[in-house]
């Protein structure tokens, strides 16, 4: 009776439902594209504040 979960994955048995079984929902879908936009959008912001950061040392310590 004390089995492992490996031996129940040696019979086929599913240890989770998977993840196709669902259908995606459209407030599913704009949840995750909103996050990698976000991600995607601080990532940008980021960069550009790093390069306003370097020019701004540029132009004081000339």
């Amino acid at each position: 009776m004390n089995k492992s979960i490996f031996e129940y994955h040696e019979y086929n048995c599913p240890l989770s439902p998977h993840l196709f079984i669902y259908k995606p929902q459209l407030t599913s879908i704009f949840s995750i594209s909103y996050r990698i936009f976000g991600a995607f959008l601080a990532t940008i912001v980021f960069f550009f504040y790093l390069l306003c950061l370097k020019k701004m040392f540029d132009l004081l310590y000339l």
